[in-house]
């Protein structure tokens, strides 16, 4: 067992399974033995073969992974084993391994693959075909007596292709019935995860010994060994090893400091397509000092540029084993020129990979022509099975990087919206870097344009983000003129720190309504014309200071938590008309002892949340225009609070075109900075709390929403 200390306390412990270890527990002279070579009686080329030994490797440039048991599935140790199974998700070194092990022990390879469907007696039969009679009696007695290994690749493919579980649980039966009379490790098994348990099982029923393994992304050290060799670079070349810190350390400060997100750093990095990536990035270059001042403060964008050059490679990949072939045979050169552009590019493989749980992948369509559509999805097929992003098992996409980029990319795409709504409710979320994600790609491609449906798991991610002495606030604003328009700022800022990174989103509330997540925190959401409801879940929590101010407000939970912060305590909703429904039967409230809680409608409201209710006077007023001016100060006032309490500046023109974009507004505006209550510097606004205490006005008493005679000569002077 060892410790592999990643950085910043990752701890991840494996137990690693080295050649020489293997190497022990298969034959001693196998390595030695000529006879081997009695399989080669084939013109084939290796991968076309489904029985063949690896004669041409060089195995110094292959990086062992590191290897851990599987905690289920498993009969007994390693060293007792008769089969051992290892297994991965696609991409990440199996058919690597499976070269080095044959060719560095000299072991035979069946892969099922290239094999026809198996069945009853396929491992005999395959011999049978291949071999001599003579020969194949003395592999199969080899088997037994601990002279002899096989490595069987591509179980799981063996299942696809049975078609059935009784055809291939027949040729399992045949395996263990060698194995539990073999003195030695007569075989080791290679496939996916999930058809490796299963076959674990199966075959400790027919009284085979199996210890289950799985393929571990690399420590890294070992990526750092991955990179060099892949580059073909030596080490201690200082502008190389230079280049390729700063890569990596580059892309772990787009992981750093944010809760749960340093194992998936180790994760990420580990990964061999990763890795492949950032090996192509630095063989590339001429410079690696050039390098390393084109990704300055890049980590983001360079995470992204590593996705986009796996799917692109992907996508390489298929288009060079067709572009021969019968597919693309007589069409013309446009037809094939359009082909390479759009078949099997990242868009598509996007929408694949969010379809995972769906048996039939509906595709892109590239042509017209239904026959070709079928005839190209079926050639690509086998590329599909095995794609880096997918895990089959899970159906879901494999990392949750991987699954954040495509989440994002596929959000700004419309005629993919439920694809991208069904996974998220229902598969992942991308959770804590889908923010993250979006904001980069915002920053790269320029569309900030997001469906209302997808802000409240945007919002959830960003409040999911731990940043210590750092708050995440979110102002939630409605355009004056377009009044379905709503833009939705995210703010990263020190409370006692004017200045903030914000960063801000579009969307429209195209039926007049908008969603909230389920947890609502430091939160300021100004939409008079719009219905703010709260979800159907079970439960929705309130976490001040949250400000809310809406034409209606909807609570549809079943039961609603208020809690104070350390630095703020109040919840405050306004609203014409507040609704309190649940369709999950009597709804429940729970509060912290110190949290203020005010509810201000026009609407009846009642049990549970009538306590709550606080009684407006300012509608009392008969100057209609006396009453729209002091909303508009209110709401302009409210704005600069909404960010802290020693925090009272408001960037100039997010003011000016929110608020002060209507005649009202702009008088409101106008006599506040006028009167000095608001002060300008450069493109931030002010507030001056002192001249806002002689108007007799606090927080508190705007808050309150009550009118006194300073405030109505104030307001009367709007003009």
């Amino acid at each position: 067992m060892i410790s592999d200390k990643m950085n910043n306390n990752i701890d991840i412990k494996i137990e690693t399974l080295s050649v020489g270890k293997l190497q022990k527990r298969l034959s001693p002279n196998l390595a030695k033995r000529s006879d081997v070579d009695i399989i080669y009686n084939s013109d084939k080329p290796t991968e076309e073969q489904s029985f063949f030994v690896v004669k041409e490797y060089d195995e110094n440039r292959y990086v062992l992974p590191p290897l851990s048991y599987i905690g289920n599935g498993i009969n007994c140790k390693y060293n007792e084993a008769n089969i051992i199974m290892i297994s991965a998700p696609g991409a990440t070194g199996k058919s690597e391994m499976t070269k080095f092990l044959s060719h560095n022990l000299n072991i035979p390879v069946f892969n099922l693959g290239n094999h026809t469907a198996v069945g009853s007696d396929s491992f005999i039969g395959m011999l049978h075909s291949t071999l001599s009679l003579h020969d194949m009696v003395r592999v199969l007695s080899g088997l037994e007596d601990g002279s002899y290994n096989v490595i069987i690749d591509a179980l799981d493919e063996g299942l696809t292709k049975a078609e059935a579980t009784s055809p291939f649980e027949a040729f399992l039966k045949g395996i263990a019935e060698i194995a539990k009379k073999a003195k030695g490790l007569p075989f080791i098994i290679l496939g996916r995860t999930s058809v490796l348990e299963y076959a674990s099982l199966y075959l400790e029923e027919q009284g085979a010994k199996v210890s289950l393994i799985q393929i571990e992304p690399f420590t890294l050290e070992k990526a750092n060994e991955f990179i060099d060799i892949q580059v073909n670079e030596k080490k201690n070349i200082e502008p190389y090893e230079d280049a390729k810190k700063y890569i990596l350390e580059n892309i772990e400060g787009f992981f750093d400091g944010e809760k749960g997100i340093r194992t998936q750093y180790a994760r990420f990095i580990g990964y061999s397509p990763v890795l492949l990536s950032i090996a192509e990035l630095l063989k590339e270059t001429n410079n690696y000092q050039t390098l390393k001042l084109e990704l300055k403060d890049r980590n983001i964008t360079l995470v992204i540029n590593i996705i986009e050059w796996i799917l692109n490679r992907e996508q390489k990949k298929f288009i060079d084993s067709i572009k021969d072939g019968e597919l693309l045979k007589k069409r013309e050169d446009a037809f094939i020129n359009k082909f390479k552009e759009k078949a099997y590019n990242i868009d598509e493989q996007c929408v694949r990979l969010l379809q995972t749980y769906e048996k039939d992948i509906v595709p892109l369509k590239i042509f017209n022509d239904e026959e070709f559509n079928k005839e190209y999805h079926k050639s690509l097929s086998p590329f599909w099975e095995d794609h880096p992003f997918r895990d089959k098992e899970n159906s879901k996409i494999i990392n949750i990087v991987f699954e954040s980029y495509v989440l994002i990319r596929m959000m700004t795409k419309p005629e993919y919206r439920d694809e991208v709504l069904y996974y998220i409710q229902n598969i992942g979320k991308g959770s804590y870097m889908l923010y993250n994600m979006l904001k980069a790609s915002v920053e790269k491609k320029g569309c900030n344009l997001i469906d209302s449906q997808f802000v409240p798991y945007i919002i959830e991610s960003f409040q999911s983000l731990d940043r210590g002495e750092m708050r995440g606030r979110i102002d939630i604003t409605q355009d004056e003129i377009s009044h379905s328009k709503l833009c939705i700022e995210f703010s990263v800022e020190n409370l006692d720190d004017k200045n903030n990174k914000d960063f801000e989103i579009q969307t429209e509330a195209k039926d007049g309504s908008f969603i909230m997540p389920d947890v609502i925190s430091n939160i300021f959401v100004d939409v008079p014309d719009i219905t703010v409801k709260m979800s159907n879940n079970t439960r929705t929590e309130f976490a001040a200071p949250v400000n809310i101010m809406a034409k209606a407000v909807e609570m549809n939970s079943k039961s609603f938590q208020f809690r104070a912060s350390i630095e703020r305590n109040e919840v405050a909703i306004e609203c014409e008309i507040f609704i309190a429904k649940s369709s999950q039967g009597i709804q429940t409230v729970s509060e912290t002892e110190n949290v203020e809680i005010t509810i201000n409608a026009n609407s009846t409201i009642y049990f549970p949340f009538v306590k709550y209710r606080h009684k407006t006077d300012f509608y009392d007023e008969e100057d209609a225009q006396l009453i729209d001016k002091y909303i508009k100060m209110r709401r302009i006032i409210l704005h600069f609070h909404s960010r802290g309490k020693n925090t009272l500046a408001k960037y100039k023109a997010k003011i000016d075109n929110r608020i002060g974009n209507k005649e009202i507004g702009r008088d409101v505006l106008d006599a506040l900075k006028k009167h000095g209550i608001i002060i300008t510097d450069g493109n931030w606004y002010y507030i001056n709390k002192t001249k806002l205490d002689e108007l007799g006005i606090g927080f508190n008493t705007l808050r309150a929403t009550s009118i006194n005679d300073n405030l109505r000569k104030f307001l009367s002077q709007c003009n």
